[in-house]
């Protein structure tokens, strides 16, 4: 009985430990993977000058800066200050049907 007893205690413990690292660990993971960047600054040349767009502390996987359209020639993302190595998978620019 005593041996049943410390198979069910070490088997739920199991259950939560599995539960634990299948949902709550990704988490906390991914909120530090995916938020390395604390400062950046979005900047595009009009008129032969640097516009700032947007300064901003985090992006993430959709982050989007909306602006009025323009005619750009060149862009410029500068990460200011960031937690570890920036991983910067994909910048866009895109116009809206709006």
């Amino acid at each position: 009985c005593l041996f049943f007893l410390a198979f069910l205690a070490i088997f739920t413990l199991g259950f939560w430990l599995m539960i634990f690292l299948a949902l709550v660990a990704p988490y906390w993971a991914s909120s530090y993977v995916f938020q390395r960047i604390k400062e950046f600054i979005f900047e595009i040349i009009v008129n032969e000058k640097w516009v700032t767009i947007e300064k901003g502390t985090t992006i993430g996987k959709k982050r989007l800066i909306k602006f009025e359209p323009l005619i750009v020639k060149d862009l410029r993302f500068t990460i200011v200050d960031s937690k570890d190595i920036p991983l910067i998978s994909e910048l866009g620019l895109y116009k809206s049907s709006e």
